[in-house]
């Protein structure tokens, strides 16, 4: 829960969050679109990594964002290789520039 939330509303906004989830993940099901649960991701991460969040204590960080990134890429680059037979060459390339950065970023020591 972002730290601006009052202690006190936590348990309120957790169970809307948990609800509206709910209802993006039925909805991710019946329209066969790939959904990556942020949410659990983010509570499990964000108590310990309070520089994840903007100064406005609500919105996530530029290392809040990388930190998504890094746990999305791997449920959208299975996504687009399922899709790769109708991906024209340089939007493959593109995926690949995009995977080479991410490591780069998360991992230097491993990207050459």
């Amino acid at each position: 829960m972002a730290p601006i939330v009052p202690r006190m509303m936590r348990g309120i906004a957790h169970r809307r969050v948990n609800a509206y989830n709910r209802c993006i993940s039925e909805l991710a099901s019946e329209l066969e679109v790939l959904l990556v649960d942020m949410y659990q991701h983010s509570r499990e991460m964000i108590p310990a990594h309070p520089e994840f969040f903007s100064p406005d204590r609500f919105h996530p960080s530029d290392e809040g964002y990388e930190y998504w990134a890094f746990v999305m890429w791997p449920s959208l680059k299975s996504a687009l290789r399922q899709l790769a037979p109708s991906l024209s060459m340089s939007t493959t390339g593109e995926v690949l520039k995009m995977d080479r950065a991410l490591l780069r970023a998360s991992r230097p020591e491993l990207a050459r």
